[in-house]
Order: C-alpha cells, then structure tokens, then sequence
C-alpha cells in the first residue's frame, strides 16, 4: 500500500488555526502507548486498592525459580563431541581441546550459576518478608481498622442524633421565650432565660463532640485506606517478585518499561 510522506500527512491535518493534533503527530513515528500504564505484555495489571480481594493475595504459595541455563561446559563439549574428525592429528587436538577447557568453563559455569544464585536468594528473602507484612495486614491491621471504622461510625451516629436532639431543644425553648407573656413575672422569665441558655450550651456541647466523634472517624477511615493501599502495594510487588523469579518479563514502576529478569541470558 503507498503511504503518503510524513509531510504530506501533516499538511493534511492542519486546522485552521494552523496548529497540529500532538496525537496525530506522535502516532506518526510508531505506536503510542499510555502514560504509567503496563505494556501489553505485561503479564499482570496494576490494579487498585478497593477491586482488591483478601484471598486474591499469594501469602501461602511460592514462585517457581526459572530453569537453569545449560552450561557453557556442556555446550562446548557437546560441540567438540559432535565433530568427526578424518585425521588422527585432528582427533587429538579435539581430545587435547576437551581436557584443556574441561576445568576452567566448569568454574566459569560456577561463577555464573552461583552469581544468579545469589540473586534468586535476595528474591526468596524480600518474598517472605512481603508474604509477612501481607498476613499481618489481612490478620490483624485491616480487622483491626475496619472494626474502629465500625465502632465510630456507631459513635457518630449515637452523637449526631444528640446533636439534633439539642437544636430542637433549643428551638423549642427559643419558641417559648419569644411567646412568653410581657406579664410574666421576673422570675419566670429568668428562668425561660436560663433555659434556654442551657440549652444552647448543651448544643455547642454536642457539637463539639459530634464534630471530634467525625474527626476520630475520619482518622480510622484513613488508617484503613492506609493499610488496604499498603496491601495493594504488597500485592503488586509479589506479582512482580514471582515474575522475577519465574523469569518472566514484569512492568517496572520505577524505570516505566517492561523489564526481563532474564534479559542477560538473550546475550548469551
């Protein structure tokens, strides 16, 4: 199919003001991809707190480690032994070849394997302590927070209808005084007046407790949002711990490319 030249295709989507669609523009040189956002291949989504299941988390199973990789020793012999040598003279320096390099590419094997080792090791480590923040997450922190979420939320409805209770009052007895009688005597009306001013006080009262009842919700539910965050985060890292160890790509928060734990292995 003939393509128009860039150029061209630019010129065509001008508007009138002269200006270029930046999308168009950036889709012109290749495939854009979304801002903070895994790559399709990555194997799992970032997903988000409040979609999070408490059995959805891995706390009771461990990744497989990825399958070695063969041997440079096996490679080479397996090279050497594969040729067929027509002269005598060649046969030795095959053999010669094999007792020569037999030694060193098994320390180099060595080196290799002890060296990836040590990483799958510093794996298995930050695995079981993440395995271990999550169960005393789901154990005890989120219970724990949900039921002072639960028991403000009592509080601040038992405080709420207080309060509610306290205007009234203090609307009835606003009521009343305005009613009372220009006949009254002075005692009466002091005591419609003292009333309601204990009435008001009782309302600024429960107001204030009503609003330090929400302050003390609002912190619980904070806490809680706090920890399920916590979760997701611990979540997300296993998934990406089991894919190092799988050796499996994973998308990389950090660097906001898709990374493979095994990217040195294609050099090889």
């Amino acid at each position: 199919m003939i393509q128009k030249p860039l150029t061209q295709t630019l010129e065509d989507r001008h508007t009138h003001s002269m200006e270029l669609n930046p999308d168009v523009v950036a889709r012109s040189f290749g495939a854009v991809m979304p801002v903070a956002q895994p790559f399709p291949e990555t194997p799992f989504p970032i997903g988000h707190a409040e979609d999070d299941a408490a059995g959805e988390i891995m706390l009771d199973e461990r990744a497989k480690r990825p399958a070695p990789a063969v041997p440079i020793l096996e490679l080479v012999m397996r090279r050497l032994q594969s040729l067929r040598p027509r002269t005598p003279e060649r046969k030795e320096e095959i053999a010669n070849a094999v007792a020569v390099f037999a030694a060193p590419l098994e320390a180099l094997d060595l080196l290799i394997s002890g060296t990836e080792e040590d990483t799958f090791e510093a794996i298995d480590k930050r695995w079981e302590s993440i395995r271990k923040q999550g169960r005393e997450l789901l154990d005890t922190t989120i219970p724990k927070c949900g039921k002072q979420v639960y028991r403000w939320q009592q509080q601040c409805q038992k405080s709420g209808e207080q309060k509610a209770h306290r205007i009234a009052d203090v609307t009835s007895l606003f009521l009343q005084r305005q009613k009372i009688s220009q006949w009254s005597s002075a005692s009466e009306i002091d005591a419609a007046d003292k009333r309601l001013a204990d009435a008001k006080a009782a309302s600024a009262a429960a107001f204030e407790l009503s609003l330090e009842d929400q302050r003390g919700l609002a912190t619980a539910e904070s806490a809680l949002a706090t920890a399920q965050n916590h979760l997701q985060k611990l979540k997300t890292e296993l998934h990406r711990l089991e894919a190092e160890l799988k050796g499996e790509a994973y998308f990389d928060p950090e660097l906001g490319l898709s990374r493979s734990p095994l990217a040195h292995r294609e050099k090889w």
